[in-house]
């Protein structure tokens, strides 16, 4: 796989991500293995490790807040994050969402 390509597919995963967790439900925090399954079933094919990359580069851009239990990640949207998810505000790294 190209890059470019790898570099797509990190950008829409974390929107997805930051999407499911800006919606309902999402304010009491979403596991790393539901993303997972949310991410594959969204189309962006996703690993657990790949998951898990993302909502640490979430968590250092200051879009999430994590807590980790042994090896599981809860993550918990932080109001920017949900401005990116909404596209009120546009982060490099994030694929923006498009209009609705």
């Amino acid at each position: 796989m190209s890059t470019a390509y790898l570099q797509v597919m990190s950008e829409h995963r974390r929107l997805t991500i930051l999407r499911h967790l800006a919606g309902p439900g999402g304010n009491g925090g979403i596991n790393d293995s539901i993303l997972q399954t949310i991410c594959n079933d969204f189309g962006v094919s996703s690993s657990r490790d790949q998951v898990k990359s993302a909502l640490n580069w979430l968590e250092e851009q200051e879009l999430v807040s994590l807590k980790r239990l042994d090896s599981l990640i809860i993550a918990y949207p932080k109001q920017r994050g949900n401005d990116v998810a909404k596209g009120i505000i546009v982060v490099d790294g994030v694929q923006p969402p498009s209009p609705e």
